[in-house]
């Protein structure tokens, strides 16, 4: 695979914006101003699309959120890709989510038609390979490295990430642990692209 052919992929998450800041309350509105302010510093450096990942709100302040998610990378041409409230994506008109694997085997088939893009988080081979069967339009797969999100979880390691991306048609985003220094060996192990948080977040 070419290396300027892959893809870098941004995944929000306001608690490490808070931690930046050292804002007490994540959801305060300074919280989501700076997470917002965090999302145009992220279109800006070249990151390919975004998840708005803020899957621990309620659907009310979510889809306020994302509404002006949207607005800012629309701006940009950045792909948002909404996470968890297919509800709510429906009722902005935005055709991009990304869902757990657990919510992704509960979709119904004229749900999934609804979305020009559906992607799925998945932590085995068997799991990635299935998504991709159903209709997926691109997987994570997680944790290839020691990541502090999840602290005490083991990394899968490259070789996991390499015999999912063989074993799956559809693209396959490495995540967990990946920074800069590491996406030229996600790569070379078949990783059509990488997803990255703190990375992101926090820079």
């Amino acid at each position: 695979m070419i290396m300027s052919m892959y893809k870098k992929i941004c995944i929000t998450n306001r608690l490490l914006v808070c931690e930046k800041y050292n804002i007490k309350d994540c959801n305060s509105e300074e919280a989501f101003h700076k997470l917002l302010l965090q999302i145009i510093k992220v279109c800006e450096s070249g990151a390919d699309s975004i998840i708005l990942r803020e899957k621990d709100l309620d659907e009310v302040q979510y889809e306020a959120l994302a509404r002006k998610a949207i607005d800012i990378c629309k701006r940009y041409n950045v792909l948002l890709v909404l996470h968890t409230f297919i509800e709510a994506a429906k009722r902005l008109n935005h055709f991009h989510i990304h869902l757990p694997y657990a919510s992704f085997c509960q979709m119904a088939s004229d749900e999934t038609h609804h979305f020009e893009t559906v992607g799925v988080s998945t932590h085995t081979v068997k799991e990635a390979e299935f998504a991709g069967c159903q209709g997926a339009s691109y997987v994570t797969i997680s944790p290839v490295y020691e990541t502090q999100c999840k602290p005490g979880v083991k990394a899968k390691g490259l070789d996991f990430l390499e015999k999912a991306s063989n074993n799956t048609t559809i693209p396959v985003y490495a995540l967990g642990g990946i920074n800069e220094a590491r996406i030229k060996e996600c790569i070379s192990h078949g990783a059509s692209g990488v997803c990255m948080m703190s990375e992101y977040m926090q820079f």
